[in-house]
């Protein structure tokens, strides 16, 4: 998936007029001019979506009430269209701006894509007699020992085979659900889970030993969150709770260890320091480590 850097940006922002224009109907130069005056107001925010090279090719414009937002414009070039540019804008967004209920209005053009983010959309009839929804994604994060819900087992096994299986050399979903048997603690092995209005969306572990000799403990490992849900803090949360849950086994540091250097932003990003690099499985894996 290709990244754009999203930023907050204001109404002078360069190539901002012509983007806007595309979610404004039977845009006129005034038109667009009275609706980039209305985000002087400091309840109204809009973000951009650029590239490396600074070029503008997405935007999102919201209005924020407390912690809830509605969708009020959203926009994408053409040509970059199909490159996860809005789902980015909206993932963001919400996470930057700590918001907990994202409302969108929309046609049945578009109510695929906020259902693919989460959404809950519901189809209301227009005064022009035309079918619109109202879509509404409430960020309910709710975090709990796997012992807590057990009966989900089946459920995270299918997410750690989806989001980690070609990582973990393939391991059937049996011999998944037995390493979660194991992790049925309030003391190490342990898992913590995620859950969205009930669904379960994201797991992590919280081990003495995740795979790797190694007399560093104890280890974060196994962490995902289904892709629908990604970027929305599920898995920041997790982490965070993992770290209140070594801190009260008596721990002052935590390590994980990943494949994927992608990843490393997300870690450093919540503290965590790059301190060697080791072999998991055949493959070149980097440690981190956090003081708590």
């Amino acid at each position: 998936m290709a990244e754009f850097n999203i930023v907050k940006i204001d109404a002078k922002f360069p190539g901002l007029n012509d983007i806007i224009a595309l979610s404004i109907g039977n845009p006129t130069e005034l038109k667009v001019k009275n609706v980039l005056t209305e985000y002087e107001s400091k309840e109204r925010h809009i973000f951009g979506a650029t590239t490396n090279s600074g070029l503008l090719v997405g935007i999102l414009g919201l209005s924020i009430t407390q912690e809830s937002a509605e969708i009020l414009h959203i926009a994408v070039l053409p040509e970059y269209r199909k490159k996860n540019v809005g789902s980015q804008l909206i993932q963001k967004a919400i996470r930057n701006l700590k918001i907990k209920q994202t409302i969108a209005k929309t046609d049945d053009d578009s109510v695929a894509f906020y259902h693919k983010l989460g959404f809950t959309c519901t189809p209301y009839l227009s005064e022009y007699g035309t079918t619109r929804y109202t879509c509404t994604l409430l960020l309910n994060i709710e975090i709990k020992l796997l012992k807590e819900c057990a009966n989900f087992i089946p459920d995270f096994a299918k997410i750690i085979k989806t989001e980690l299986g070609q990582w973990l050399s393939e391991p059937p979903l049996d011999q998944i659900e037995m390493w979660l048997h194991d992790w049925l603690n309030e003391n190490l092995p342990l898992a913590l889970v995620a859950f969205f209005q009930d669904t379960p969306v994201g797991i992590c572990s919280l081990q003495l030993n995740d795979g790797l000799d190694s007399a560093f403990k104890p280890w974060l490992g196994d962490l995902c969150v289904i892709k629908q849900f990604q970027r929305f803090g599920f898995g920041t949360q997790l982490v965070l709770q993992a770290e209140k849950k070594t801190l009260e086994l008596g721990f002052n540091k935590i390590y994980l260890f990943t494949p994927d250097k992608s990843n490393h932003n997300f870690y450093t990003n919540l503290g965590y320091k790059v301190i060697s690099t080791d072999k998991y499985n055949g493959k070149n894996v980097t440690i981190l480590m956090k003081n708590l």
